[in-house]
């Protein structure tokens, strides 16, 4: 099966994604995975993790899912588990529909998030900023960030050590809270008319919580990413779908994750 037929499934079975084909290339990184089609369908594998199964709505109820799973779970064996999208997936990290179908199959479910979108075209901060707090980007030295940020979590440092921009919220000129930004971002927003900005690891450090920094912050870092031209911003992996929700984000798709011993 040819690549751009693969695209044209994909898109068949999530029309609510625009995403370029070169883009859908890059988010499901194809030239590592395994490609298994059948008639009517196709399922991509990386090691143990199914990152994406398809089937034509002409070849559905006839058992293609079900034979391209089954041909995942032998591919899997070795590992003794198969595992949906996976953490380090670009485009889906865990099972975006089809719950029922892979519970019959045997699956064990441990979890979900949610994939948000906070369009910007009539959006402004609203929020009130706390006294004393000032947004910027960060200039400040790296000890002091990351110190910062392993107080939040402290698995977010490697993030925070790759030269990406930085937006902080600073109290009385003392470091306060933190974010990752991104714009023109290659995601599973990604359209060809569109400007997809990023905001991510979200972070305000413990003695400075409750006292409403965290979501003022994220509202001028979507503006700082406004000014440079985003048209939307992209909420990536987060369980927080209420507290964004109180700024205008929308959920667009919630992940299950789930997994099958083999």
């Amino acid at each position: 099966m040819q690549n751009n037929k693969l695209y044209g499934i994909f898109r068949e079975c999530f029309p609510t994604l625009s995403i370029p084909e070169n883009v859908f290339y890059d988010l499901t990184d194809i030239e590592s995975c395994e490609i298994i089609c059948l008639d009517g369908g196709f399922a991509l594998m990386q090691k143990n993790a199914l990152r994406l199964l398809c089937v034509e709505s002409s070849h559905r109820n006839m058992g293609v899912g079900a034979s391209l799973l089954k041909i995942c779970e032998e591919k899997a064996a070795p590992y003794k588990k198969l595992i949906l999208g996976g953490y380090d997936s670009q485009l889906f990290i865990g099972a975006p529909c089809g719950i029922d179908f892979f519970r019959k199959h045997g699956f064990e479910f441990t979890g979900h998030c949610y994939e948000m979108e906070l369009d910007l075209k009539n959006f402004s901060p609203a929020l009130p900023i706390p006294d004393g707090v000032e947004f910027s980007i960060y200039h400040g030295d790296t000890d002091t960030l990351l110190s910062a940020v392993a107080k939040v979590d402290p698995d977010w440092v490697q993030y925070f050590q790759q030269g990406d921009h930085v937006f902080a919220a600073a109290k009385k000129g003392v470091l306060s809270g933190f974010c990752l930004i991104e714009d023109n971002a290659e995601c599973i927003l990604s359209s060809d008319d569109l400007n997809i900005g990023i905001v991510g690891c979200v972070g305000v450090i413990p003695e400075m919580r409750s006292c409403g920094i965290g979501l003022s912050m994220v509202e001028h870092a979507s503006e700082y990413l406004k000014n440079l031209g985003c048209d939307k911003i992209f909420i990536h992996f987060t369980h927080l779908h209420n507290w964004y929700s109180k700024i205008g984000c929308r959920t667009f798709l919630e992940f299950t994750f789930g997994y099958k011993n083999i």
